[in-house]
């Protein structure tokens, strides 16, 4: 009796050990790469409508996040005028890479300002 008691402890408290050091480390980690990034210098993570961390750019167009989460959520990146749609978890690692040259959003907002300049359009 006084054996099993002491097994079923020592198998409670691994296993509240091991639950309790790998709580709050994990998290997912999103890098990425962007080419043509021009004038932009940052990129915005948003959570729905709340911008929920930002990263500068490196020398090399280059940006990470980390962060924990209770679950899967639906995440924007956004870089310039470009919304990138993402679903994160922790444990993932996601490396991302773009090219804002090639980026057909940046191309038709540069096509509406510069009509609206020809045209004399206000907005």
């Amino acid at each position: 009796m006084k054996s099993n008691i002491l097994v079923t402890g020592v198998i409670m408290a691994s296993l509240l050990a091991s639950c309790t050091s790998t709580a709050g480390t994990e998290k997912f980690e999103l890098s990425g790469q962007v080419e043509n990034v021009g004038d932009v210098k940052k990129v915005l993570l948003y959570e729905g409508e709340l911008a929920v961390d930002s990263a500068d750019f490196d020398k090399d167009g280059k940006f990470h996040f980390a962060r924990a989460v209770e679950g899967a959520n639906l995440y924007t990146l956004i870089i310039g005028y470009n919304p990138y749609m993402l679903v994160l978890e922790n444990g993932d690692k996601l490396e991302f890479k773009a090219d804002l040259s090639k980026s057909i959003y940046c191309k038709w907002i540069r096509s509406v300002f510069k009509t609206s300049r020809v045209s004399g359009d206000s907005w």
